[in-house]
């Protein structure tokens, strides 16, 4: 057997899962908070196309959706449901992803509801 695929041979270690769990929480809310620093960032590109946005959009209480359409896997990866779109400016906005290309989506016939079917079994 090889010997660079045995483990070494010394101390053990072990592992106290709440400690890792909680270091990774830690980890995931950091990551978090700094994400939506980058977006609220006055220098972000984004925060000026959102500015632009709010002063076009009209009704603050309208429901908004923004559509992000990227086929890149690291940007489908991060917290997008943690952006706080426009802040205070607008209450009823979400994020979604998409892909850049897409099918459209088939469309089934309409049946006719107006006819009932009724199942009757017998059991013994």
């Amino acid at each position: 057997m090889d010997k660079r695929l045995r483990g070494r041979r010394g101390k053990s270690c072990v592992f106290d899962p709440n400690k890792i769990f909680e270091q990774c929480r830690q980890s995931a809310t950091a990551f978090i908070n700094h994400f939506k620093n980058w977006l609220t960032s006055q220098d972000s590109a984004l925060q000026n196309l959102l500015e632009k946005l709010c002063q076009q959009l009209g009704d603050p209480k309208e429901a908004i959706r923004v559509i992000i359409q990227t086929d890149e896997p690291l940007l489908k990866k991060l917290p997008w449901h943690e952006w706080d779109l426009f802040a205070n400016i607008i209450t009823q906005a979400e994020v979604a992803l998409c892909p850049t290309e897409y099918e459209k989506p088939s469309v089934v016939p309409a049946t006719d509801k107006t006819a009932i079917r009724i199942l009757i079994t017998k059991s013994n």
